[in-house]
């Protein structure tokens, strides 16, 4: 096995990003990003970084935001006080969260390639405990060049300087998370299941679906169905329809002179008093105050 020498220096990139008062805003920040190359034989980690991130493959470290590190070529192992130790290969990628001590190295006889970003906010947050576990933090992803392409987005888009580059690093980041959670929670034949589910809503949602029924036409359980649904879409079959429902009656109220009685019946509700207790409890308005405040907005 090679010594952990230093033969050379390692090729990479990272930066650092104070928080902004945009950030607090959107609830979703970039706080560090970065690509790192490393050659059988070299130390790790090759870097000095701030002190709140600087750890060691022996102690490990906590940390107060989340991270995601894509391993591109090489292999190694990845240890977190909640799974053990687990082996890494080109391809996959894990999670760190917040307060979870944790530890990952490349195997010295063959060095990795790594890209990373943290990232934290509300969003960022509510993101990470609906769809990841901190059990799991370990995602099989297989070399994607999409994935790679939005990493070298980020990269790219830091060094443009173009105005707003922040926000379009959050919104690049959302991305790729988003691209994990479907590459990783469901098989394709699933997503394709939901796919066909999400727009049959969408054309009936005025109608009503009995999704047992749907269900057994797609040659699944009513339970099993569900469960991928909301996986899939974070609601459930009924609660994405009225949700479905909702913006139709929003852009009723908005744009037309209906009653709203007829856009209950027009979106679909069993009722105009359901209607307006689900809008109320959707929106902290009633329909008519909703409409009211649309109208005082475009008087301004």
């Amino acid at each position: 096995m090679p010594e952990a020498t230093q033969p050379e220096p390692p090729q990479g990139f990272f930066q650092y990003l104070p928080p902004s008062q945009y950030d607090q805003v959107i609830g979703f920040s970039i706080t560090d990003f970065g690509w790192t190359h490393i050659e059988p034989g070299m130390l790790y980690p090759p870097w000095q970084h701030p002190t709140e991130f600087s750890f060691t493959s022996t102690k490990g470290r906590l940390l107060d935001e989340y991270q995601l590190v894509y391993i591109t070529r090489g292999r190694g192992t990845f240890w977190s006080s909640i799974t053990g130790t687990i082996e890494i290969s080109k391809g996959m990628a894990f999670l760190l969260f917040p307060g979870v001590r944790h530890k990952y190295s490349p195997d010295p006889e063959t060095g990795w390639n790594e890209q990373w970003f943290g990232f934290n906010g509300d969003m960022a947050r509510r993101i990470m405990e609906h769809y990841f576990d901190p059990a799991h933090p370990v995602l099989q992803l297989g070399i994607q060049s999409e994935l790679f392409g939005l990493f070298e987005k980020l990269r790219t888009t830091s060094q443009s300087g173009t105005a707003g580059f922040r926000r379009i690093m959050a919104i690049t980041a959302q991305e790729i998370i988003t691209r994990l959670h479907v590459a990783s929670h469901a098989d394709s034949a699933i997503n394709d299941d939901i796919e066909s589910a999400c727009l049959h809503i969408a054309e009936h949602f005025k109608e009503a679906i009995d999704f047992e029924a749907y269900a057994e036409s797609m040659g699944q359980s009513y339970s099993s169905f569900r469960r991928h649904f909301k996986q899939y879409t974070g609601l459930a079959p009924h609660q994405y329809q009225l949700a479905a429902k909702l913006r139709n009656a929003k852009q009723l109220l908005d744009n037309s002179s209906l009653s709203v009685n007829d856009i209950a019946q027009s979106s679909g509700f069993e009722s105009p008093f359901y209607f307006s207790r689900y809008f109320k409890t959707a929106t902290g308005l009633s329909p008519s105050k909703y409409r009211k405040r649309a109208e005082l907005s475009a008087d301004d």
